[in-house]
């Protein structure tokens, strides 16, 4: 998720907006967005309240990741054109005050995401800032051009905490939405990089177009976008797509493809001369691209109707056998199917899913580890995260 502060002379902030600029305004929002639609997708209805408390700790905790951020990588942030401007490089937050605000927020955060709704959630939280400031901050940013594609992670959990929020649960949905934002994430910043190549050289930052150079980005961009297509599709006929965002989804896939193969086939040159052009419409697409397709879960969430009031967490029942008599031959008069005729037909659901469902492992782990349960799809209100009518998830737990 990109934080592009505007390039211009070193400028001094007051205390409060200093200290509001440490939180990366922009990339939280965007965290408040992704974690809203995640838990405006999950399959059930919360208290009001607990649901606006719960999105603001999920923020609070971003910024707090975002704070430690800039306390960390303060050095090289004085280097570039595009972060000089941060509280801490331009010496309006001292980097002890802006490590001691994120490591407040960060504590403050998870502890009270667990009291509103639940340690599942808490935990996404933790880890979260926990994988942003020191696995992506301290380890891999400095070391390897493979930084944003693992780093992209932590971009990605908003989603699965927003959705583990209201559930108590991880779903194969929450999933797929961490798995959109983390294979969104690298084209996204590769086409940032493109064009602010310098920025990364002289901080010394190994991005891709300073390891491998701009030409092998470029392809890098292209194979990308191809698996970010095949992912966004795959949630289109999931139990949170549907014909809204299936058609979204088609229409932004053809524009982010076409993109994508127009940068890797441009040569430096030609990209110099024209100042980047198509490397900055890509980079604004990318944005576009991810807020339509999440504001698509929504529509789709919306469109279903309203929640139903069952534990979702226990799984369906598959159908009964319910076998066919025997016509002739041997044991005529008993009740089995013939041969010849299939499950289905004698009445028996042997699907994969049915049949894990029946199984001892399929029965003891939908008993034993419900995180890990099938959701039954439901109907929802316009409004469903704020439905009071049927309360489970985070309103279970007050």
């Amino acid at each position: 998720m990109s934080d592009i502060t505007s390039i211009t002379p070193v400028q001094r902030r007051s205390g409060l907006t200093s200290y509001l600029a440490l939180l990366k305004p922009r990339v939280m929002s965007l965290v408040i967005f992704t974690a809203t639609m995640g838990a405006f997708a999950a399959p059930t209805a919360v208290d009001p309240l607990r649901a606006v408390l719960s999105l603001a700790f999920i923020a609070i905790g971003a910024g707090a990741s975002g704070a430690l951020n800039m306390w960390w990588d303060a050095d090289i942030d004085t280097l570039m054109r595009r972060t000089r401007n941060r509280p801490v490089p331009n010496g309006a937050v001292s980097p002890r005050a802006a490590m001691v605000f994120g490591l407040v927020l960060s504590v403050l955060s998870v502890v009270a995401l667990w009291a509103v709704s639940n340690a599942l959630a808490a935990g996404l939280l933790a880890f979260t800032i926990f994988f942003y400031a020191v696995i992506y901050t301290m380890i891999l940013k400095r070391r390897t051009p493979q930084n944003i594609v693992i780093g992209g992670a932590a971009g990605a959990f908003p989603p699965m905490i927003g959705w583990a929020a209201a559930t108590g649960a991880i779903g194969i949905e929450s999933l797929m939405l961490f798995g959109l934002i983390f294979f969104w994430t690298p084209p996204h910043f590769w086409a940032l990089a493109l064009y602010m190549h310098d920025d990364y050289t002289r901080a010394g930052v190994p991005m891709l177009t300073v390891t491998h150079g701009r030409a092998a980005t470029r392809r890098r961009v292209l194979a990308y976008s191809v698996v970010l297509a095949i992912i966004s599709m795959a949630i289109a006929i999931s139990s949170i797509g549907g014909p809204i965002f299936l058609t979204a989804a088609v229409v932004l896939n053809i524009a982010l493809l076409r993109g994508a193969i127009l940068i890797a086939a441009r040569n430096e040159d030609t990209a110099d001369a024209d100042r980047y052009i198509t490397e900055r419409r890509f980079f604004r697409l990318t944005l576009y691209y991810l807020f339509i397709l999440f504001a698509s879960v929504w529509l789709e969430a919306a469109r279903s109707g309203q929640p139903v009031s069952e534990n979702r967490r226990e799984p369906p029942q598959p159908a009964r056998c319910h076998p066919r008599p025997l016509t002739g031959g041997s044991g005529s008069g008993g009740f089995r199917a013939r041969p010849e005729t299939t499950v289905r037909e004698a009445g028996c659901d042997r699907s994969i899913k049915a049949v894990w469902r029946m199984s001892h492992f399929g029965r003891w782990f939908s008993r034993e580890l419900p995180i890990f349960s099938p959701v039954r799809p439901a109907e929802r209100s316009l409004f469903p995260f704020f439905d009071t009518s049927h309360s489970t998830g985070i309103a279970s737990l007050s």
